[in-house]
């Protein structure tokens, strides 16, 4: 039986894509409207309709390269702490937050949370599933709003904390990039010294004769061991 690939509208008005099998484009028509969906494309399917069908039901409609930047779980917290401040419900809030977003793997990882959640899941259950975007502390702290009802409360204080955490991340690294620096000159400039002054002060010293003092035979050795066993 021929197979059909189709893009249609859900409910919440989500574009969704997805194969079916039928004798005719018109009965293809026919069952994906059965599924309580609006058709806005039918034709006949392809292999790569095939594959993309399949990463569309586990909630991958796209690869991505890269994962989720801190600052988009910041920015995610606070509108979904925003959205239920004023009233939303949980479910409704994040299906606002996927209409909103391009496609990026925060997407597909909000769509996955949704679809948890609509299984029965509470949303730290679902959030548990990605640990490298929600680490325990997140899914922690969300299990406490839900517990104790105040869920926007607990994302609006969870952001303010990324936020924050990130801000002292930036100061420590701008702190660290000047000492690093003057470490890395200095060094540079000792083994100039070392490979190319040293030697000849050292030809110097052996044309005059006399014991050299303790120091300066071991910058002497030292620019030796940089020329024949380094440089």
């Amino acid at each position: 039986m021929p197979k059909y690939a189709y893009k249609a509208l859900n409910k919440e008005g989500h574009e969704v894509f997805g194969i079916v099998q039928a004798e005719s484009q018109a009965l293809a028509i026919n069952d994906v409207r059965t599924l309580g969906l609006y058709p806005t494309s039918v034709r006949e399917a392809r292999k790569s309709d095939e594959r993309r069908a399949r990463r569309e039901k586990r909630g991958l409609s796209e690869l991505y390269i890269g994962g989720v930047k801190n600052k988009e779980i910041v920015v995610m917290t606070r509108q979904l702490s925003t959205l239920i401040d004023a009233g939303l419900p949980l479910l409704r809030s994040l299906n606002v937050l996927i209409a909103q977003l391009k496609p990026c793997k925060l997407r597909d990882i909000l769509r996955e949370i949704s679809a948890d959640i609509q299984s029965g899941s509470t949303f730290s259950e679902a959030l548990a599933k990605h640990p490298k975007q929600f680490d325990r502390l997140f899914v922690n702290m969300v299990r406490a709003g839900e517990v104790g009802g105040m869920l926007e409360v607990v994302l609006s204080r969870l952001a303010v904390f990324m936020e924050r955490r990130e801000a002292l991340k930036r100061r420590v690294k701008g702190a660290l990039i000047y000492p690093i620096a003057v470490i890395v000159i200095a060094t540079g400039i000792v083994g100039f010294l070392l490979v190319k002054v040293v030697p000849v002060f050292a030809d110097i010293f052996h044309e005059f004769g006399g014991e050299l003092p303790a120091p300066t035979q071991f910058l002497i050795a030292a620019g030796d061991f940089m020329v024949y066993n380094w440089w």
